[in-house]
């Protein structure tokens, strides 16, 4: 283990934000990932292709394919994670964006766009992206 005191010593701050390289972040959050439940079954379904590769013998598994490469390129873990009617009762710029044809679902707004706004997919979800949206505002 390496002591935080090391660490720090290391690291610039700025405003009391701390400075980290790009490479370091994704160390950390690689490291966070492999703490978080994942259902592998489910992930595979969502993603084809990897169940695939994994036939062929070119990966370990669908857990070590979402941390390292998945969760970097926005993979859905298992599509459970979105409620329609729960995204578009919260979201009524996107219920009025639906209804008018915009988007023909609120989960296709949520893939394409609402994802990246930090908007949460479900109750269950929010407080993960409430904390997320409080780190990005810092």
């Amino acid at each position: 283990m390496i002591l935080y005191s090391s660490v720090k010593r290391l690291t610039k701050t700025e405003n009391g934000k701390v400075l980290i390289p790009e490479d370091v972040f994704k160390f950390l959050i690689t490291a966070y990932l492999k703490t978080v439940p994942f259902d592998e079954a489910a992930y595979l379904r969502a993603n084809p292709d990897v169940d695939a590769a994994i036939h062929r013998g070119e990966l370990k598994n669908g857990h070590d394919h979402f941390i390292q490469v998945g969760f970097f390129e926005g993979r859905d873990t298992d599509g459970k994670e979105f409620d329609e009617k729960w995204y578009l009762k919260n979201n009524p710029d996107v219920a009025a964006s639906v209804l008018r044809g915009e988007w023909t679902n609120g989960k296709m707004h949520w893939l394409n766009v609402g994802r990246a706004e930090l908007r949460a997919p479900s109750k269950t979800l929010e407080p993960v992206y409430d904390t997320w949206r409080g780190f990005c505002a810092a």
